[in-house]
């Protein structure tokens, strides 16, 4: 026997619908992060980026475009948290824009602000620490458990996003 529908859509209709609705979030969450409008950095000019896939981080300029060369090497948007006040910093995730979302952008024909269905697979993300691979496009389903927040030590207590223009 199978699940019962709700006004003609089945169980499993309604996960899928679920899974693309907070990847498309996820998305909007990230594409506003890449173009500076986070709430941590609402105002700001400093983003977190990486060239060692976050084992390190530095602050850029917020409105650079990932990937980018730095110092021979490939640099990143990373997102910082720490958890707790007294926590150390770690690196969740990491986001970049494939080479025709970049050159979209560069050349203005897509809005970073915006959010389209077009511009949300010109952006992917990763988990920090796979090396280079394990990139997916951010309207993934995958993409939204890449940036589940989770402590270091496996817990989901208080996360703190660490701002990258304090």
């Amino acid at each position: 026997m199978t699940a019962p529908e709700a006004n003609g859509v089945s169980r499993s209709a309604t996960v899928k619908i679920a899974i693309a609705m907070i990847a498309v979030a996820a998305a909007f969450i990230i594409w506003n992060g890449a173009s500076g409008r986070t709430a941590s950095s609402a105002g700001g000019e400093k983003a977190f980026f990486t060239d060692d896939d976050g084992k390190t981080w530095f602050k850029d300029d917020v409105k650079k475009l990932p990937p980018f060369e730095r110092n021979g090497k490939q640099a990143v948007r990373c997102f910082v948290y720490r958890c707790g006040e007294s926590g150390r910093p770690w690196v969740s995730h990491l986001m970049r824009y494939t080479a025709q979302g970049k050159k979209q952008v560069e050349s203005k024909t897509i809005d970073p602000g915006g959010l389209s269905e077009r511009a949300v697979v010109l952006i992917e993300v990763k988990e920090a620490g796979t090396g280079n691979k394990g990139w997916i496009d951010a309207n993934d389903p995958r993409a939204a458990a890449i940036q589940q927040l989770t402590c270091p030590d496996g817990t989901r207590g208080s996360i703190i996003a660490v701002d990258a223009n304090d």
